[in-house]
């Protein structure tokens, strides 16, 4: 499940900015 989560963080940085998915990996 980790890898999912780390994933899933890497996609949202690459798609918002990394302001928004600074340390909060699920918040969008």
């Amino acid at each position: 499940m980790a890898g999912v989560m780390s994933q899933m963080k890497t996609e949202g940085v690459r798609k918002h900015s990394p302001c928004l998915v600074d340390s909060h990996g699920t918040r969008l």
